[in-house]
């Protein structure tokens, strides 16, 4: 089953959360703007993760250049000031 997550960012931490396609909440929690915190959460949902969207008004792009255990950046929406657009964006991907 394909599972997606959104991360909440502010300015020192963020919350993250996971869910299934019937739209039940597997993980969330509030974590500090750590990529290793973040990668560590999200690593138990890593092989079924079928996209990434980021809320966020201007503190996103550490995270995009971050690490991630794959060895490559994070992949998904990020919503600028719209964070309901970048969600829409993802679920039409279901």
């Amino acid at each position: 089953m394909k599972k997606y997550s959104g991360i909440d960012l502010h300015s020192n931490n963020c919350v993250v959360a996971v869910i299934d396609e019937a739209d039940q909440v597997l993980y969330r929690k509030r974590l500090p703007n750590e990529i290793s915190v973040i990668v560590a959460a999200l690593g138990v949902y890593r092989g079924e993760l079928h996209s990434v969207v980021v809320e966020s008004t201007y503190n996103w792009y550490w995270l995009l250049a971050g690490r991630w255990a794959d060895g490559g950046g994070l992949r998904g929406a990020v919503g600028e000031h719209g964070g309901d657009q970048a969600i829409r964006g993802a679920q039409a991907q279901r």
